[in-house]
């Protein structure tokens, strides 16, 4: 039991939120079981995916619908989802997911990929096509929900 007014420690939580850092989020989940909840709701509602591997993985929690530290509908806590560095190969030229530099007129690289107000797009069950194409190859198309 904390002797301070849960109103109070929320409110730093949110504040530390709305700035994103997440380390010191991390730190606010293990002050106390009190503070894990609130600081876990933030660190969650931002997620950055680097590797093939992590953009999977991601998805498989999704579509289950659970994920770390015993998240339950993770897919309505996640507000912007921001790909970094993963890239695909078109024609001879590599480039990458998103829009962040251009090097010239003529030839584009693209370093990241940032969607957000995702609680406004609906379920993937909804979707009467795969969300993957050719654009983005080698990322293979999950099986929809029954």
């Amino acid at each position: 039991m904390s002797i301070f007014p849960t109103e109070l420690y929320e409110r730093i939580i949110d504040y530390v939120g709305q700035a994103e850092d997440a380390v010191t989020l991390r730190v606010c989940a293990l002050v106390s079981q009190l503070w894990y909840p609130r600081a876990r709701l933030h660190l969650v509602r931002s997620v950055v995916l680097c590797t093939r591997k992590e953009v999977l993985g991601f998805a498989q929690m999704v579509r289950r619908g659970r994920g770390p530290m015993g998240l339950v509908d993770v897919g309505n806590m996640v507000h912007k989802v921001i790909l970094r560095g993963v890239e695909i190969k078109a024609g001879d030229e590599t480039k990458a997911i998103g829009a962040d530099t251009t090097e010239s007129a003529s030839q584009t690289s693209r370093r990241s990929l940032v969607a957000s107000h995702l609680d406004l797009v609906p379920p993937p069950s909804t979707f009467r096509r795969p969300l993957i194409g050719p654009h983005l190859p080698h990322l293979s198309p999950a099986p929809l929900l029954p």
